[in-house]
């Protein structure tokens, strides 16, 4: 369905930006060509429908690349912080057991250490791998696992969260059911890659034709030029990233900003009535990585009193809470966590 989703949109909208960034402007298209030259060396290293491989990297469009080639080849992608420590990476590894590690030179030595096969993206060249082209996975399962994540590791260590095609779509549909998500839409991405926040980012843009512009990193001075140079329309942050965005623009965001969706963490009082006062179009919400991201929120200028809200359930998503336990109740509850009953 996500490489169906996407074969449809490069075929209807070829011309149309999909993925933005400091140095390039990559259509439908262009990406659509961009998966073939990738999958062709991949194939050529040994990556086939099951495998696990992990993707180390600092570019988002190389992980969008790398990412959707996996994919095309029926491989789970395994995503994995670039900034981990010697000691981190291997725990994740060990957590979440991946035939092969894709990276780049730069990180590379911190992955010699690990005892699997780990391929520089910059040795990865089309012409790796043979001149037999590449035969793509096209079998679709609603249940296959689609992606690995890691959690925030906040109640003990890091653990291994599957998630399913049907999760990632349901997510996605979710969130379109709140924002009403458009083909004019341009959606700012600064959140990691390697993070729930960013990659579902990128996800609801495949289902929903829409662009994004990937910054690797934030940086507050990049995101304030941007969202006028961009006309971007919807950014998500974490409060403290929301605190700075005000005091840089002195309150003032440009008009193309209809949504500015805030999670990952408590938002106080003070920087919401900020919100309120300065008519900043503040959507709150909350998830988690074993939820394929958001599963409730609101508009803040819809019920400014609740401010210390997460906000209401989304569509078919149910929440209770039994001996200060909350339970949920979801199609985009993960296929639990790898290798744990």
């Amino acid at each position: 369905m996500l490489l169906e989703q996407f074969a449809k949109l490069a075929d209807i909208k070829s011309d149309m930006i999909f993925l933005k960034g400091k140095s390039y402007r990559i259509t439908f298209e262009e990406l659509s060509f961009a998966i073939g030259s990738r999958s062709k060396p991949l194939k050529g290293i040994g990556i086939v429908s099951g495998l696990r491989v992990a993707i180390v990297l600092d570019d988002s469009r190389d992980i969008i690349e790398i990412l959707l080639s996996c994919w095309q080849l029926g491989a789970i992608p395994v995503l994995i912080s670039p900034n981990a420590t010697i000691a981190e990476y291997s725990s994740y590894i060990s957590c979440s057991k991946p035939d092969m590690i894709i990276t780049n030179w730069k990180i590379f030595e911190n992955l010699q250490h690990i005892d699997i096969p780990v391929f520089p993206i910059e040795e990865l060249s089309q012409g790796f791998g043979g001149c037999a082209p590449a035969r793509f996975y096209n079998k679709l399962d609603l249940n296959q696992i689609r992606l690995i994540l890691f959690t925030s590791g906040s109640t003990g260590s890091p653990k291994a969260v599957q998630l399913t095609e049907r999760n990632l779509i349901e997510s996605a549909t979710k969130w379109h059911e709140e924002i009403q998500f458009c083909q004019n839409d341009v959606y700012l991405n600064c959140l990691p890659m390697y993070h729930i926040g960013g990659i579902s980012i990128f996800i609801r843009s495949l289902i929903y034709g829409f662009s994004t512009y990937q910054l690797n990193k934030f940086n507050i001075k990049n995101i304030t030029y941007l969202l006028k140079s961009e006309q971007i329309s919807l950014i998500s942050m974490v409060p403290t990233m929301l605190q700075r965005l005000l005091d840089e623009s002195e309150d003032k965001l440009p008009p193309s900003l209809r949504g500015l969706i805030i999670s990952g963490g408590p938002s106080s009082e003070a920087l919401m009535n900020r919100c309120i006062v300065h008519n900043i179009p503040v959507y709150k919400s909350y998830g988690m990585t074993e939820t394929s991201s958001g599963i409730c929120g609101f508009w803040l200028h819809d019920y400014p009193s609740k401010f210390d809200s997460v906000g209401l359930p989304f569509i078919k998503t149910k929440c209770q809470i039994n001996d200060s336990v909350l339970h949920i109740s979801s199609s985009t509850i993960m296929n639990g966590y790898f290798q744990e009953e």
